[in-house]
């Protein structure tokens, strides 16, 4: 196996892996709503978040990661792309960094057991 073979088997073991989640209370009625996401992102998607953020438009960056991260149960998208500009307008900053600190956090684990 070359190691490009061994790095799509691995990306496409993350991408195929149990949903993570976590639980937003501001979300939800009653109790909290339950937010899924995948431990990992394409370098595309992940590059769209770099360019926003590097044209000096962090708020869009934060919002756009939301968007391709949250899924419901089944997998599917719970924002759409068109749904940028209210995510940023009309949702509280404090949340929407928290939830995707929280999707990140594993990620974050994984680079400190590495030593980075």
């Amino acid at each position: 196996m070359s190691l490009l073979d061994a790095a799509k088997a691995d990306f496409r073991k993350k991408m195929s892996s149990e949903l993570d989640y976590v639980d937003v209370a501001e979300w939800g009625n009653g109790e909290p709503a339950r937010v899924y996401f995948r431990p990992a992102m394409t370098l595309k998607q992940q590059g769209q978040i770099l360019a926003l953020s590097e044209a000096g438009k962090k708020d869009e960056a934060l919002a756009l990661q939301l968007i391709f991260r949250c899924l419901d149960e089944d997998g599917k998208q719970q924002f759409q792309r068109s749904s940028l500009t209210e995510l940023v307008r009309s949702v509280d900053a404090d949340v929407i960094v928290r939830v995707i600190n929280a999707m990140n956090e594993e990620e974050v684990d994984d680079e400190q057991l590495l030593g980075n």
